[in-house]
């Protein structure tokens, strides 16, 4: 197939709408924007001017910096909205939100991140933060570990080696043999757990979401602060977090149980777990056949000696050793 030739206009635009987005600030200035971009000053000036013709951002009048508008969440809106997956999830989310008291979201996997794409918020005052188009790092996230888990093994491996495995708190998983084991514990459990490993004083619990074809398409999770999302809280809100995964699933679709994706792993390694009791059973079994072998040898040697003449005793013949109880017979 030809490569088409780039505009690099466009592209150089593109970049500058990804860098505002990606930045936590709200207004961004064009010499920041610039060296970011290792962009000449002139030219993300062009691009921002072209932009804010376009309707994508807007520029202070007093400090002359630039913001995103909402033109662009309405495009990824349509995007989001072609599916059935906001609508399905927004009660059931809604309804957990309720139940827990706790922000809840909806995320998505895109090009190697997990993408937040809906969110209930916290009923408490004091909360985490988290907006709409925030991405966070796979290995780290409870939805994004929900969403890692269930990748096939060579996509796990293309994400860890693209994305790296970066330290954000002293519990985050940076070992590449440590994730894999840590992932097959979500499999199996069905849930993955954020235990202060993306932001230090947050933990979170999510499950996996699938679609009628049994894909996965995201993941839910509720999160708030260490100090409410205690251990064992954590522990009593896994049951409900992975129930209303599996309703909104249904709700698209989807007709299995939850168990037949996120117990597969589960029931290999129960699998394996019982081939190996079996034939530590067999071994044991074998073991007390020959201890039992080994210890009737010596009482059968015992019962042979026991049955042999006395030295120097005389010796009977087969029919001698009958005939006394035969002459018995004949006196009577």
């Amino acid at each position: 197939m030809t490569q088409l030739p780039l505009v690099q206009a466009l592209a150089h635009g593109l970049s500058v709408l990804e860098a505002m987005a990606r930045d936590e600030s709200d207004w961004q200035g064009v010499s920041d924007l610039a060296a970011r971009l290792r962009m000449h000053k002139s030219t993300v000036l062009r691009l921002l001017a072209t932009l804010e013709y376009c309707g994508y951002v807007e520029q202070d009048p007093a400090t002359k910096r630039y913001r995103l508008r909402l033109k662009l969440f309405e495009l990824g809106s349509q995007v989001v909205g072609r599916t059935d997956l906001l609508k399905e999830a927004r009660p059931v989310l809604e309804r957990l939100n309720r139940e827990c008291g706790e922000v809840v979201h909806l995320g998505v996997l895109d090009e190697g991140q997990v993408v937040y794409v809906e969110k209930v918020e916290s009923t408490h005052t004091i909360r985490m933060y988290s907006r709409i188009g925030r991405r966070s790092p796979l290995h780290c996230t409870g939805v994004g570990k929900a969403l890692l888990a269930f990748l096939p093994e060579d996509e796990i491996v293309r994400v860890v080696e693209t994305k790296g495995l970066k330290g954000y708190t002293p519990n985050t998983i940076t070992d590449r043999s440590a994730l894999l084991r840590h992932l097959e514990t979500v499999r199996r459990r069905g849930v993955a757990f954020d235990n202060e490993e993306h932001e230090p004083g947050i933990r979170c619990v999510a499950a996996p979401v699938w679609d009628r074809t049994g894909a996965l398409v995201a993941a839910i999770s509720v999160a708030g602060p260490s100090l409410r999302m205690t251990p064992d809280r954590l522990e009593d809100l896994a049951h409900p977090v992975m129930e209303a995964a599996l309703e909104i699933s249904r709700r698209l679709g989807y007709l299995g149980d939850g168990r037949d994706r996120a117990g597969r792993a589960d029931r290999a390694g129960r699998a394996d777990e019982a081939a190996e009791a079996d034939e530590a059973a067999d071994a044991a079994e074998t073991a007390e056949a020959d201890e039992a072998a080994e210890a009737a040898e010596p009482r059968r040697a015992l019962a042979v000696g026991d049955a042999r003449p006395a030295p120097g005793a005389p010796r009977r013949s087969a029919a001698s050793r009958g005939r006394p109880a035969a002459r018995e017979a004949e006196r009577e």
